[in-house]
Order: structure tokens, then sequence, then C-alpha cells
């Protein structure tokens, strides 16, 4: 990953995600378990999100896996000021959370050219989902 470009990935735990219904992590405050492969096996670890993206990733994730593999369909980025305070999340719907009405200026060019890219990528793959329906 670039030095200038703040963001933080969030892969989410979408095995453990699905045995669940969509309104159990909607009761649970949008807290969703995610993969964290340095922290401890048995330990849960969990991360609360916007609940404005995390319904239409959830329930289009089987289309969106198919498409950019699970990874790509199961993983949030966040993403973060010149001083690293998070500013937007970025779920693989294309639905964004912004957090600061001044967010393009907020962030750095590299980082606002990142996010522009990775807004193209995902807005490629809801048309090729929209064009398989």
């Amino acid at each position: 990953m670039d030095k200038n470009i703040f963001k933080k990935t969030y892969e989410i735990d979408m095995d453990m995600v699905n045995k669940k219904p969509l309104i159990h992590w909607i009761l649970a405050g949008n807290i969703l378990p995610i993969v964290d492969k340095k922290a401890d096996l048995k330990k849960l670890n969990v991360h609360t999100f916007s609940e404005r993206g995390i319904q239409s990733m959830i329930s289009k994730y089987p289309m969106i896996s198919q498409i950019a593999g699970q990874k790509c369909a199961s993983t949030v980025i966040e993403y973060m000021d010149k001083k690293q305070k998070p500013i937007i999340l970025l779920y693989p719907t294309g639905n964004i959370c912004i957090f600061s009405q001044n967010y393009e200026s907020d962030m750095n060019p590299e980082t606002y050219a990142d996010l522009q890219q990775q807004l193209k990528l995902r807005q490629s793959w809801m048309q090729r989902i929209a064009k398989k329906k």
C-alpha cells in the first residue's frame, strides 16, 4: 500500500455473518465480525459499521462475490483525512458513508484518487450484476 494513501480495510467474516439472519446484525447495532489475521483465533474480532451500507452489502454479497471474488465482496474500506481521522466508509456495493462534509479537501490527492478508482471499480461490479438480471 502506498504510504500516502490513508485508508484501512476491514474484511467481514461473511461465513459467520451468513449463519444469522440480517435482522440479527441490525439489532446488534451493525457490529460485524471481521477477519483479523494478526489476532488470537479464539477471540471474536468485531467492528461497528454505519447501517447505511451494511444491509445492502450483506444482501448483495452472493452476487458481488461471483463477479469480484469473496474477499473483495466482503471488504469495507475506511478512508481517512490527513490527520488519519475516518471520514468515509466505502462498501463493496459502492454505497458510501461520509462523515465529513469537506471530505474532498480533507483527503490528500493520493487518497482521493484511490477513492475515485475504488468507486469506479464498484460501479463496474454493480453494472455487471444489473446486466445479469
